[in-house]
């Protein structure tokens, strides 16, 4: 496994950097949104138009759209086919729905990265059992464990805090872990040039994270004394 501690890179403080953490942690469960609307949608929209279909081959088409309904039926129709589209287009370019779902987030999330005095960059290093992001204001620091998937906006790489449940369709729709998030912004950014360098930098950093995880769950005596000054750093 590569060895990770020491290794730093710097990323600009933008809009750019705010909006690809936010669709890092987003864009596939509004992918999986998509996907879930454009199948029961399209599933009703087909069946609409079948029906219709149906009659006008039995000859009760005017009998069937006849009355109060008649309306309603063909809107109906109208809608299911609009939302399996919507669905669609989420499925496909999910990156537009998050930008639409979060622009009133983008800036106030790009002002918290730089800091009370506006850095414009972030510098992310390294370290025995975590990863710290420093404006040259504040430092946010994060142990390994935390980052569970990685994932790919504009061609950019990012870990991502939320790769498990967070971003089970069925587990937001029942409102489990929604905040992890809808309200999480903690996506690690690795530019290409950082890769062309360190080429198993990603896998070697969930790596990492998955046995401090597993070490803490057995209550490793040499981990948990790690991330106990993890957190004591966290607190200072």
């Amino acid at each position: 496994m590569e060895q990770l501690e020491g290794i730093s890179w710097e990323v600009p403080v933008n809009e750019e950097l705010a909006l690809g953490m936010l669709r890092a942690q987003n864009d596939a469960y509004i992918r999986k949104l998509g996907i879930a609307c454009a199948f029961i949608c399209g599933f009703w929209t087909i069946g609409g138009v079948v029906a219709i279909a149906y009659a006008a081959g039995a000859g009760t088409l005017d009998a069937t759209l006849s009355g109060e309904g008649t309306n309603n039926v063909v809107l109906g129709i109208v809608v299911f086919f609009a939302l399996t589209a919507f669905g669609l287009f989420s499925a496909v370019h999910p990156g537009a729905i998050t930008r639409m779902r979060c622009r009133h987030d983008i800036k106030p999330l790009r002002d918290l990265l730089a800091g009370k005095n506006g850095g414009a960059s972030l510098t992310i290093t390294l370290g025995k059992a975590d990863v710290t992001c420093d404006n040259g204001h504040g430092v946010i620091a994060l142990p390994y464990a935390a980052f569970s998937g990685k994932t790919m906006v504009d061609g950019t790489p990012y870990l991502i805090t939320g790769a498990k449940r967070d971003q089970s369709l069925l587990y937001n729709l029942a409102g489990v872990n929604w905040a992890l998030r809808e309200e999480s912004f903690l996506a690690l950014p690795i530019p290409q040039s950082v890769l062309r360098a360190h080429p198993r930098l990603e896998g070697a950093i969930l790596d990492t994270g998955f046995m401090q995880e597993r070490a803490l769950r057995r209550k490793d005596p040499e981990e948990t004394e790690t991330v106990k000054a993890f957190l004591e750093r966290a607190r200072s």
